[in-house]
Formats: structure tokens, C-alpha cells, sequence
């Protein structure tokens, strides 16, 4: 994974969470969620995971992007914090599915949340997870957040649970009727996992969704 920065060069209003079209300047445009807070943050902060022989993936990834200019279209998705400090939030993602989670998680926090925020992020193996370190952290600094990592193959680390993340969310959570939920990522798991969430009790009013549909090459 790669966390790309980008300088906007004047007013781009946004919501942590949210994702922005990235136009290159050959007219390749390719969606991505945005990670930072824009009260807080200079930079607009996107998660790329490297697409074999994907242009705009490989682009951003090795560095051949370093100070090029680009354009920015947005932003879109409801993939947000409502402000409501007093909801639980359930907020599930794989890949690169975290970045708008880790935006909406610490626009949260920086509202003064006081609800639960339980936080799954799952990757196929161990090495597909990442901000391990600083999400620990985070919900070390602060009670309300819960980080529950899993992993789908192979032996994993402490504290890093192994099984299906739509498995393991729905064995934890039996009564879903008063979860705010986040879902972002894989597109298979994402439509799937909604229709078992809302079979489990949960409102689709208070199911945000965004699947990380991959375009062609």
C-alpha cells in the first residue's frame, strides 16, 4: 500500500471519508477514498494498493507521480461522519477499504465521539494489513475504539484473529438494530455483507457503503 499526498492548489472541501476522482493529465481518471481531515490536514491523503499492470496504480505507486500535477473532481460517496457523537459506529473494510475508515474514525474522535467504534479490517493474509502500529495506538489513546484485525488465510500474529471478516463481524454482533455501519472495499464482500447485515437486523438507512470496483487496465 502506498499513502499518496496531494496538495490541492486552492479551496477542496470534503468529507473525511469520502472519495475524489484522480484525472491524470492524459485524461486517466480513477476513483479513490480520501484518509485525511481537511481541518487538519494540508494534504488530501489517498491509500493505493498496486493493480497489476494497472496505469494509474503503478503511476502513483513508484514515484513516477512526484510532483505532477493533477485534477481533482468531487467529492462523492456517503461514506462520512454524521456528527451524531452519541451512535455506536460499526465500521468494516479490506485493503485499501481502510482509508476511509481511518478518516471517518479520527473525524470522529476529533468531534468528541462518545459512542463505541469497533473498527474490522481484514486483508487475505497478514501482509495485507496495515496501520497496525498506529491503529493500536489509537485505541490505546482512546477507550471508545475498538481495532479488531483478521486476516482470511495462513497462521496470523497476536491479537490478529483468522476466519472470514463477514463471519466474524456477524458471530459478534447478533443485534445490529442500532448500529450506525461502515462498509468500504472489496465489491463482492461489500454488496454481500450488506444484505447479511440488514438479515441480522440493521437498518439499510444506517448502512453507508462503498464498493472499491476496480476499472480496467
Amino acid at each position: 500500500m502506498a499513502r499518496v499526498l496531494i496538495l490541492p492548489q486552492g479551496s477542496f472541501d470534503y468529507k473525511p471519508g469520502q472519495f475524489v476522482n484522480l484525472v491524470r493529465g492524459d485524461g486517466l481518471i480513477r476513483s479513490y477514498s480520501t484518509a485525511s481531515l481537511p481541518r487538519r490536514d494540508e494534504h488530501i491523503e489517498l491509500h493505493v494498493r498496486r493493480i497489476p499492470g494497472g496505469r494509474m496504480s503503478n503511476w502513483l505507486y513508484d514515484g513516477s507521480a512526484r510532483g505532477e500535477t493533477v485534477e481533482l473532481r468531487g467529492p462523492a460517496g456517503d461514506c462520512f461522519y454524521l456528527g451524531n457523537s452519541d451512535e455506536d459506529l460499526l465500521l468494516i473494510g479490506t485493503g485499501t477499504g481502510l482509508a476511509p475508515l481511518w478518516g471517518i474514525v479520527h473525524d470522529a474522535i476529533d468531534r468528541g465521539h462518545r459512542g463505541r467504534l469497533i473498527l474490522y479490517h481484514g486483508g487475505r493474509t497478514e501482509e495485507g494489513l496495515y496501520m497496525v502500529r498506529e491503529l493500536r495506538e489509537l485505541a490505546t489513546q482512546h477507550p471508545a475504539l475498538s481495532y479488531r484485525p483478521c486476516v482470511l488465510e495462513g497462521s496470523a500474529s497476536e491479537g490478529i484473529e483468522v476466519g472470514a471478516i463477514d463471519r466474524i463481524v456477524l458471530d459478534r454482533h447478533k443485534d445490529l438494530g442500532h448500529w450506525r455501519i461502515y462498509l468500504c472495499g472489496d465489491p463482492g464482500l461489500v454488496f454481500a455483507l450488506r444484505k447479511k447485515l440488514f438479515i441480522q437486523g440493521a437498518s439499510l438507512k444506517r448502512i453507508h457503503a462503498d464498493a472499491f470496483v476496480l476499472a480496467s487496465q
